[in-house]
């Protein structure tokens, strides 16, 4: 097998940028781990030489995917600051929920932003980065929630019932 830490990730999103990683800054990534293994796996089969994979994410713009890497960055160079999140949500302040320093990665990002950015974390099966990115939307929410306003949660979230 392969050691990873010879090879690099050469990442093309949306806009046809590429992007070379590092495979370890993406361990937490079960999508990429996955890819990457079986890339890996058809490499070797083939007797080639390993010196890079090739990820299309054909689905993620120069935008998310920036985002997603400085995120990854922050869970990387502080391995045991992430905490699993209490739920029921109990505050509207992600500082009230989660480390300082996850709450000022997400607080920086706009609505749009966010909501983006779980779509792409649930396609990159990137866990905290998708509780994370739940807990900001959640607390966007929760005032409309505990003050009745079920009918402008519909409206925020267009569901017509």
């Amino acid at each position: 097998m392969t050691n990873l830490s010879n090879i690099k990730l050469h990442l093309t999103t949306s806009n046809g940028t590429l992007f070379e990683s590092n495979p370890q800054l993406w361990e937490i990534s079960g999508f990429l781990n996955e890819f990457i293994k079986e890339a890996l796996e058809n490499m070797e089969e083939q007797n080639e030489e390993v010196n890079y994979v090739h990820v299309p994410l054909e689905n993620i713009s120069n935008e998310c995917f920036v985002k997603v890497v400085e995120f990854l960055d922050i869970y990387n160079d502080n391995p045991n600051s992430w905490v699993s999140i209490e739920k029921p949500i109990k505050s509207t302040n992600v500082y009230d929920i989660v480390p300082t320093i996850y709450a000022d990665y997400i607080n920086e990002l706009s609505e749009e932003e966010v909501v983006k950015l779980v779509s792409v974390a649930d396609y990159l099966d990137i866990t905290p980065l998708i509780d994370l990115a739940s807990v900001k939307i959640a607390t966007l929410l929760k005032p409309y929630y505990d003050n009745g306003s079920k009918e402008e949660l519909r409206r925020i979230l267009g569901i017509n019932i």
